[in-house]
């Protein structure tokens, strides 16, 4: 464990992190677990950011949608 605490995990790849499991399917399982996904301390930021990101995907689709829309009907006139 000390071992562990010394690497610079920064350079290291989720996949990389995840070859070392023994019960991947059980730690992937819990990951995309949104009851699990959004617990402990940092749970909250995770949950605001994944919000965040769906709100500013939505409006974006809605706007080049909405600009498919225009760009379409000024062709047309």
């Amino acid at each position: 464990m000390l071992q562990l605490s010394d690497l610079e995990l920064d350079k290291y790849t989720q996949e990389d992190l995840l070859s070392c499991v023994i019960n991947l399917q059980t730690v992937l399982d819990a990951m995309r677990n949104p009851r699990i996904m959004f617990k402990g301390p940092n749970g909250p930021v995770i949950a605001t950011i994944k919000i965040q990101t769906v709100w500013r995907r939505y409006k974006a689709y809605h706007s080049f949608s909405q600009l498919k829309h225009l760009m379409k009907m000024a062709t047309l006139v």
